[in-house]
């Protein structure tokens, strides 16, 4: 009899009683690898019985690897017998065997990616954390095995993510963590794409403005808020993608502020340095996030703003005597154009356009003179005046309700400050209705 009839004769005989004792499933692992009828029937044994003696799997595991480097034949096979060890095995079984799995998943055979894909769903449901652990650790190893590794959170993940995510606290911590190291090591536009849906598949983040502001510190690690912007197409186009899905957890109540900051700091500064189709892309996302930009943000200023509200101040100043000067030019020239009286019909529609526009001109002045009265009259000391949430619209005309983004845009100071209307905006605005009442008059002669 051949040494390799004794080791088969040797598993038979302990296969039958496999379920005895653990020293029959030793003795067919020590005979495991004599001959290639061995090697078979091993392929196909061991597996099977693996789970009942889970003390041995990670010695089972090695020679199920050790027989797939050998041979091409018996790739397959090892594959299906990975997929039935993942159903039982412990977690430190589980993070190994995911890290085989993950080099075979670059296989060119797809039968074998196959097989892979259906162990790694095994693995994946056996134990979520240390799967993703062990694919977690693959990306930052090489760029073919982050891009397979991506797709398949993509492809399995994400349908499973409710049940299998949101099993614990642990796994949820665990893998918040994970993705925000990864996130922020860099990442491009697919990815950052597929990390916030496995995120907001997690109840950690689903209870209200905590759960959204810890959501946003994903978003403001993949930007990087530290760093400079750059206007190149790639991170151009990861910005707008990053800035587009915090609109979403704006509405949960988050705080834009550090976002808008970035914004105004970083990314507008280098705006014509942007294609136009970013261009374009940018201010439609900036346009959709801006109804979020409350005045509750400017209580979390921290800046010195003293410098530049001497400045403003300075500014309104000159604003205001300047703009007083010239409406008191055009007021001139409305006074003489109403004291010509042209004969021919061409001459009188020049002086009407004449009219038109010197009235046009003089109401834009005097708008301008109210705003700056009511900006001088709100006494500004610090910026926290944009805090208040009743505020006061700088606009002769009221708004219309329900209209956020004009409210965004011409909110400035107390509702108890816009009520006191100043009188020379008030003047102002007297003089241009008579004005406009005199010409129709003229107009009727």
């Amino acid at each position: 009899m051949s040494s390799e009839d004794a080791a088969l004769s040797a598993i038979y005989k302990a296969a039958d009683a496999l379920l005895d004792n653990a020293s029959h499933f030793q003795c067919m692992m020590d005979n495991a690898k004599v001959g290639p009828k061995c090697k078979q029937l091993a392929l196909n044994v061991l597996p099977k019985y693996v789970s009942k003696f889970p003390e041995m799997a990670d010695s089972a595991l090695d020679i199920l690897i050790d027989l797939f480097e050998e041979s091409d034949k018996y790739h397959l096979k090892a594959i299906q017998g990975f997929r039935v060890i993942a159903s039982s095995a412990s977690s430190p079984v589980i993070s190994k065997l995911v890290g085989v799995l993950g080099q075979i998943i670059l296989s060119e055979d797809e039968k074998e990616v196959e097989a892979v894909n259906d162990a790694l769903v095994q693995a994946l449901e056996r134990d979520v954390k240390a799967t993703l652990s062990a694919l977690f650790e693959q990306m930052s190893s090489d760029e073919q095995l982050r891009s397979k590794t991506t797709s398949f959170i993509q492809r399995e993940l994400i349908p499973r993510a409710n049940s299998l995510l949101n099993s614990s606290d642990e796994v949820q911590s665990f893998v918040s963590e994970n993705l925000k190291r990864i996130m922020g090591s860099g990442i491009n536009s697919k990815e950052f794409n597929l990390f916030m849906k496995v995120l907001f598949c997690m109840n950690k983040y689903k209870n209200g403005e905590e759960g959204a502001n810890e959501l946003l510190d994903f978003v403001h690690t993949s930007i990087d808020l530290n760093s400079d912007f750059s206007p190149n197409s790639d991170q151009a186009d990861k910005f707008i993608l990053c800035a587009g899905s915090a609109k979403l957890i704006f509405q949960h109540g988050a705080s834009p502020y550090k976002l808008f900051s970035y914004i105004s700091k970083k990314v507008l500064p280098k705006f014509e340095e942007m294609s136009e189709t970013h261009q374009i892309s940018l201010l439609k996302t900036v346009a959709e996030i801006s109804p979020f930009a409350l005045g509750s943000s400017a209580r979390e200023l921290d800046e010195d703003f003293s410098a530049k509200l001497n400045q403003l101040h300075t500014s309104l100043s000159l604003m205001l005597s300047e703009s007083k000067k010239f409406a008191a030019k055009l007021r001139e020239v409305q006074k003489k154009l109403n004291e010509e009286n042209p004969t021919t019909d061409n001459a009188k529609k020049e002086l009407q356009t004449k009219k038109e526009s010197c009235l046009m001109s003089l109401k834009s002045c005097t708008n301008i003179i109210a705003m700056a009265n009511s900006l001088k009259e709100l006494n500004l000391k610090d910026p926290k005046f944009l805090a208040e949430k009743a505020a006061v619209n700088l606009h002769k005309r009221p708004m219309a309700e329900g209209d956020q983004c004009a409210e965004a845009a011409l909110v400035l100071g107390s509702q108890d400050a816009g009520e006191e209307d100043n009188s020379e905006g008030k003047q102002a605005a007297e003089e241009d209705e008579a004005a406009e009442a005199g010409e129709v008059d003229e107009d009727r002669e």
